[in-house]
This record gives structure tokens, sequence and C-alpha cells, in this order.
């Protein structure tokens, strides 16, 4: 493995085979699974997630849009391989 980590492969669903995939495409998938995993869906870590579909389907204006921002940075910098994270909405 990697510096960045390994994970099992896939972001909707884990991959069936056992796939396992490391570095920056580990990384990637684990922050996608973050962002479609509403906050609380998982009982053993309750500030895992961050329901991106649900929030850009909310009307927003310049204030949300900094705020969803921000919220979009925070959710992907909980991930133990990524330093700092800037999101453009």
């Amino acid at each position: 493995m990697t510096a960045l980590g390994g994970d099992l492969a896939g972001v909707d669903d884990i991959d069936a085979g056992g796939l396992e995939v490391e570095g920056e495409r580990s990384v990637l998938e684990r922050i996608a699974r973050r962002y479609q995993t509403p906050r609380g869906a998982l009982d053993y870590d309750p500030d895992f997630g961050f329901d991106l579909t649900g929030e850009l389907s909310a009307a927003f204006d310049p204030s949300r849009r900094a705020s969803l921002e921000s919220a979009i940075a925070r959710e992907a910098e909980k991930d133990e391989a990524v330093a700092s994270a800037i999101a453009v909405v």
C-alpha cells in the first residue's frame, strides 16, 4: 500500500470481487462515498458523510454557496490523506 492508503474498490457499492485500490484512486473513492452518504447514516460513524446531491438540489444564494463550499471542503478534509481541500460551487 502507498502512503495514501488503500481500500476496497467501489463508490456506489463495494466491488463484489474484492478488488482493492491504492493511492490517489483510493482517496478519491473514499471522498466520493462521503459525498453520497447522508450524515448520520452510519451508526458506527455519525459524523461521516455529506449528502451532496441533496444540498445541490436546494435553492441557494451567495452566502449559502460560500457555506456549501466550506462544508464540502471540510468533509474531504476528514479523510486522513487530505491535508487541505478547496471546493468551488
